[in-house]
């Protein structure tokens, strides 16, 4: 009988408790606002946050591709750069070799004139 009482006290304690917690008496919290009743995020705000990183990040990896493709150009331009100046030197050379030894063998063929005129004579 005692511990019948016991829990009843127990009992009483803690049901008042619950009850009003639970009780349809008391005033319900107020609901969560739903998703459509959320005004739209400011245009500034989604535009910094959500457009512009991803922007930045194309415009660095381009920056990137684009100083990769004028680099490989810029040192593919100077080997054929380098390659047609050397073609070029070496027709250049050739030309002054062949004027050499055709005014070597002119200057064999000739006799030197005697006097001052000599020169102007040629």
């Amino acid at each position: 009988m005692s511990s019948s009482l016991l829990s009843r006290s127990l009992r009483s304690s803690v049901t008042p408790q619950r009850l009003l917690r639970f009780s349809s008496s008391a005033p319900a919290p107020p609901p969560p606002p739903a998703p459509s009743a959320r005004p739209p995020p400011n245009r500034h705000v989604r535009f910094y946050r959500d457009i512009l990183p991803p922007m930045v990040r194309v415009l660095a990896y381009g920056s990137a591709v684009y100083f990769a493709a004028h680099l490989a150009w810029t040192l593919l331009d100077g080997r054929e750069q380098r390659a047609l100046e050397n073609e070029v030197r070496e027709r250049l050379e050739g030309d002054v070799r062949q004027r050499r030894e055709a005014l070597t063998q002119e200057e064999k063929g000739q006799e030197h004139k005697a006097g001052w005129m000599g020169w102007f004579s040629k």
